[in-house]
C-alpha cells in the first residue's frame, strides 16, 4: 500500500549545487501525500539527481511513481536528468505526473524534443490520465502532443486543497494584526520586492510584518560583488541578503525555516499574504484568506487564468486591496472534482488493484 515520489523539494547532495531547497515544493509534496492517503510514500527521491540501480530496485517495490507537481514541464522534460525511454523502461510501476506546469521562462516551452514526446507517450501508456495545473500548460500539452488529449486532465495544483477551510473576512471588514510578505529573488528582483514591502510598511503600520524566504537567500562573495561594482553593475548592490536588511528597516521581521510546515504555520496564523510567491498565495487561498500575487514570470498568468484573481502591480497595490475573492472559492471547488476524479483513480485502479494482487499472491503462498 505504497508509493514513491519524484520532487524539486528534495535537492541534490552535491556541495557545488548552488540552488536551495524551495518551501513551495515542499507545499506541493504535502499536499499530494494528503491527497492520497491512507496510502504511503515509502521513497522519495530528488527530480535534481538521476537514479541509480538501487533507487529504480526500491521504486519498483511500492505500486507507482508520483512526479510532485512543480514547473518541471519544458521542451526537454526527462522525468530524471539525462534519462531516456530505455532509462525509464527500468522503471516497472506507473509512472504518473500529479499537479505540473509549464517552466514559465522563456525560452523553455517552445516545442517539444522528439525525445520529450517520446517519454510522454511511454508516461502514459501505463496510466490513463495525468495531472496538471493550469490553463497554459493544457494549452502547451494539446499543442504538441494532440492525440494524447484525452490523458491529460486540468487539476490545478495540490496546494489549491490543502488548507483548512476558514471563513473569509474581508480587508474592508478589518484591520490585519500579521501581514506577511514573500520574495523572490531571482532575476531582476528589487525593485517589485522593495516596492511591496514599502506599501506594506506604509498601509499596515500597526500591523506585525514579516518576510517569509521560500529560499534561504545566498550571499554574494565579497570579491564577485566588488568586481561588479567596479564594472558598473549596481546589482551587486541589490542581493538577496541587502533585501532582508532592507525590510528589517522597515519594521519587518524575518522568517526562514528548513522545514515546509513552519512556513505552512505561518501563513495559517496571518491575515493577510503579498508577494511573489505562487504557493505562498495558493495555500492562502486554500485557507479562505486575503492573498495578492505579483508577477515573476508565465507561472502566475496560468493560475491567474484558472482561478481567476489579478497579478498585482507592486506600484500600485492599493487598486487591489477591494478585491472579492469569492471568484477564486468558486474556481477551486470548480476544479475541485477533477483532482478528485484523478485522485480516486490512482487509489482505486493503481494503488488498490497492486494490492489486490499482492494479497492474492500471499494467499497463494
Amino acid at each position: 500500500m505504497s508509493y514513491s515520489v519524484i520532487t524539486p523539494y528534495r535537492m541534490s547532495d552535491d556541495p557545488g549545487d548552488q540552488k536551495s531547497v524551495n518551501a513551495g515544493d515542499g507545499f506541493i509534496l504535502k499536499a499530494v501525500m494528503k491527497l492520497l492517503e491512507p496510502y504511503q510514500c515509502e521513497h522519495i527521491f530528488s527530480s535534481r539527481v538521476t537514479l541509480s540501480h538501487e533507487d529504480i530496485s526500491k521504486i519498483n517495490s511500492t505500486q507507482m511513481l508520483v512526479l510532485a507537481g512543480a514547473n518541471q514541464l519544458n521542451d526537454n522534460f526527462s522525468v530524471i536528468p539525462e534519462f531516456n525511454c530505455t532509462d525509464l523502461e527500468k522503471i516497472k510501476v506507473p509512472i504518473v505526473p500529479m499537479g505540473i506546469g509549464i517552466h514559465g521562462d522563456k525560452g523553455k516551452n517552445n516545442r517539444m524534443s522528439d525525445e520529450t514526446r517520446s517519454i510522454m507517450a511511454f508516461i502514459h501508456r501505463r496510466s490513463k490520465w495525468s495531472s496538471w495545473r493550469c490553463p497554459l500548460t493544457m494549452d502547451y500539452l494539446l499543442k504538441n502532443l494532440p492525440e494524447m488529449s484525452d490523458h491529460f486532465l486540468l487539476t490545478g495544483c495540490p496546494v489549491m486543497f490543502l488548507g483548512e477551510h476558514g471563513e473569509h473576512v474581508p480587508l474592508s471588514e478589518h484591520q490585519p494584526r500579521t501581514v506577511v510578505v514573500t520574495t523572490t529573488t531571482r532575476n531582476e528582483f528589487w525593485q517589485r520586492e522593495t516596492q511591496t514591502i514599502d506599501f506594506v510598511h506604509k498601509t499596515f503600520p500597526n500591523a506585525r510584518k514579516i518576510l517569509s524566504q521560500h529560499q534561504a537567500p545566498r550571499k554574494v562573495k565579497t570579491r564577485k560583488r566588488i568586481k561588479g561594482l567596479l564594472k558598473g553593475n549596481l546589482e551587486h548592490l541589490h542581493t538577496p541578503v541587502a533585501l532582508s536588511a532592507y525590510a528589517k528597516r522597515r519594521g519587518f521581521g524575518i522568517f526562514h525555516s528548513g522545514e515546509a510546515e513552519d512556513f505552512l504555520n505561518l501563513y495559517r496564523n496571518a491575515d493577510l499574504h503579498i508577494g511573489s510567491r505562487l504557493h505562498a498565495h495558493l495555500f492562502c487561498l486554500s485557507l479562505r484568506k486575503s492573498s495578492f500575487l505579483t508577477y515573476v514570470d508565465e507561472r502566475m498568468a496560468g493560475f491567474s487564468q484558472l482561478l481567476q484573481f489579478p497579478i498585482c502591480d507592486p506600484a500600485r497595490l492599493d487598486d487591489y486591496m477591494n478585491f472579492d475573492f469569492n471568484i477564486c472559492w468558486q474556481n477551486i471547488e470548480a476544479v475541485k472534482p477533477t483532482m478528485d476524479r484523478f485522485v480516486s483513480y490512482l487509489k482505486d485502479e493503481l494503488l488498490v488493484k497492486h494490492d489486490l494482487s499482492e494479497s492474492n499472491d500471499r494467499e497463494t503462498d
